[in-house]
């Protein structure tokens, strides 16, 4: 990767009050890089920054610094990977699994990164689609999950699965949650789903409160090509998230077809610490040996 230049900064105000983190790290930066921040922020007064319209910005940045949590993250993933943008966290949240910079180690983080002491990381992503009456209603990306749940109406739900045409079983649950290696640890890892390394590329299937005993979840490969069909219906409606946000209501007759996206998200790397170093620390609580 080049030198870089230009950095969009996406702040979290629900984390960061009065952006009072963000004006650190603008004076951290100091004019080793122009900064960027979308204009709906423009009110606050924050100085030594260039406000515009996140596609005009997006056409110019090199980097995307997201200061909140994993959620913050997984936002700005999305419009990342369709710009091939590399985009670098920094947690101030809880876990922030997926942040590479805690905030107290902010400015020797952003040294390394000026003097390009980093790696980039290609993240795979799902792709999703609604098909009705063989005609596409919705299609949108994901770098963690696509989720497919019951509605809050409704009880206990068959979802029926199939894989590259061959069919799996009829799962009934509360939901089923296709989960990408980097969404190991969020909500697939809650449900009972494996944990994986974010360099395979394989696509899971994780099965949310399963009615039976051997329902279990499963690990395919990422170019097969997964659809759920469910029995939602008016009265009983189900939903679809990905990443956490909402895309589109599922009824009976619909088809979710999920397969892995030709985008990737690009993350950042500027430590040592790999996988399973942030796997002790972040999930099992201990502090890494020195």
């Amino acid at each position: 990767m080049s030198e870089i230049k230009k950095i969009m900064i996406v702040p979290n105000s629900a984390k960061d009050n009065n952006f009072e983190y963000l004006r650190e790290v603008i004076d951290i930066i100091d004019g080793r890089a122009e900064i960027y921040i979308n204009d709906v922020f423009a009110q606050y007064g924050i100085e030594n920054v260039i406000f515009a319209e996140k596609k005009i910005i997006y056409s110019k940045v090199d980097l995307i610094l997201v200061l909140g949590g994993d959620g913050t993250l997984l936002s700005a993933a999305n419009d990342a990977a369709f710009y091939e943008i590399p985009v670098l966290g920094v947690n101030l949240g809880r876990l922030g699994f997926l942040a590479e910079v805690e905030r107290r180690d902010v400015k020797n983080c952003l040294n390394k990164l000026f003097a390009g002491n980093f790696i980039i990381e290609d993240r795979m992503m799902l792709s999703a689609c609604v098909v009705r009456e063989n005609e596409k209603k919705v299609e949108f990306d994901a770098l963690n999950d696509i989720v497919v749940t019951k509605g809050v109406n409704a009880t206990l739900m068959d979802f029926n699965i199939n894989i590259c045409g061959e069919f799996v079983d009829d799962y009934k649950s509360d939901g089923v949650i296709l989960s990408t290696p980097t969404g190991s640890t969020a909500y697939s890892l809650s449900a009972g789903g494996p944990l994986v390394s974010p360099d395979l590329e394989v696509i899971l299937i994780t099965p949310i409160c399963p009615h039976k005993l051997y329902s279990r979840a499963l690990v395919v490969s990422a170019d097969d090509t997964i659809e759920i069909k469910t029995t939602a219906d008016e009265i009983f409606s189900a939903a679809i998230m990905a990443d956490g946000q909402k895309k589109s209501d599922i009824k009976d007759g619909d088809i979710l077809r999920v397969k892995r996206s030709e985008r990737v998200t690009k993350l950042v790397r500027l430590t040592e610490k790999g996988f399973y170093g942030k796997l002790r620390q972040k999930l099992m609580g201990k502090e890494l040996e020195s």
